[in-house]
């Protein structure tokens, strides 16, 4: 290999087996045989890691070669929020390659020591976060937000849920506390279908988060005629949810055992809500949710080549 790369007449970048996602490098394919002198001789002679379908990080996740992650981390390593982007599926399933490196190291390595001096660098996906979260790695979703990971970006892992409902269902409340402290307004973390944070607490009779959730919007929102707003915003019904279902007043109400509605009643009566006001906020016209929050920080799709 290194003979051909020396004859100049190669170019180390060219792309294989183009398909339907495109091809990939020379490079990708060395790093998932786990060729590590030819991964290294690729890359001195110019082999780029943001080219082609897959990246060499992906297949050297997938294949639990954790020194030929490190190499390909610290060598050449001048475009590390590219190419640690997720890639498009792989139509035949194999390696997992759709999900990001980040994402198949925790999965395969359990740990991810290796990209932890890169994390301000590189893109942390909702998957992720997700991953961490169901794990109960708080120590790690600290790293994470610190690195600028959003705690809302829905992924995968747990239905497309944000990390706020994950972390509720998972009974974290730990980890739900250091989530809403990198919120600064609750009623604009929805997911796909429109829901907010108290939709979820209240449909699953979380009462403890709620608790804690009161507490954090006390915090957020000093001043009691913006924590009603905010609040107003909360319990308005979502016009895509079914009647019923469409506030959280109107949820917790139908939990007949769950003390979420009496816990919310309470905190709305204090927090200024009148008797017809919260019957008016909760059945009359639906408020306008505002659709998921894009990830600031997630890369733009790659093209085949570069």
């Amino acid at each position: 290999v290194v003979a051909l790369l020396e004859t100049g007449l190669v170019d180390v970048n060219q792309l294989h087996g183009l398909g339907p996602e495109g091809g990939v490098s020379s490079l990708f394919i060395a790093s998932l045989y786990g060729h590590i002198p030819v991964v290294r001789a690729l890359l001195d002679n110019g082999a780029k890691q943001d080219v082609g379908a897959y990246t060499p990080l992906q297949a050297a996740a997938a294949t639990n070669n954790r020194a030929l992650v490190e190499l390909l981390l610290t060598h050449n390593a001048e475009n590390l929020q590219r190419f640690m982007m997720e890639r498009p599926p792989n139509l035949a399933g194999t390696h997992k390659l759709r999900d990001s490196p980040l994402t198949i190291a925790l999965v395969n390595f359990g740990s991810i020591e290796e990209f932890e001096p890169f994390l301000s660098e590189i893109y942390i996906s909702g998957d992720d976060m997700q991953l961490a979260i169901m794990t109960g790695r708080e120590e790690l979703i600290k790293k994470f937000l610190y690195a600028g990971a959003s705690p809302l970006a829905p992924g995968e892992p747990y239905g497309h849920l944000n990390s706020l409902a994950t972390a509720v269902d998972m009974d974290f409340l730990s980890i739900l506390k250091l989530l809403l402290d990198h919120v600064d307004e609750l009623s604009q973390a929805v997911d796909s279908q429109g829901r907010n944070i108290l939709h979820h607490v209240c449909e699953y009779s979380k009462s403890s988060a709620l608790l804690m959730i009161q507490e954090e919007l006390d915090a957020h929102f000093p001043d009691e005629m913006e924590r009603k707003e905010e609040l107003r915003k909360l319990i308005r019904p979502v016009p895509s949810l079914p009647n019923g279902r469409a506030s959280p007043l109107e949820i917790a109400a139908r939990r007949d055992s769950s003390p979420c509605y009496k816990i919310l009643q309470s905190y709305l009566q204090e927090s200024g809500f009148s008797k017809s006001e919260l019957i008016a906020s909760a059945s009359s016209q639906p408020y306008e949710n505002p659709a998921p929050i894009a990830d600031p920080k997630a890369p733009l799709a790659l093209s085949g080549s570069s």
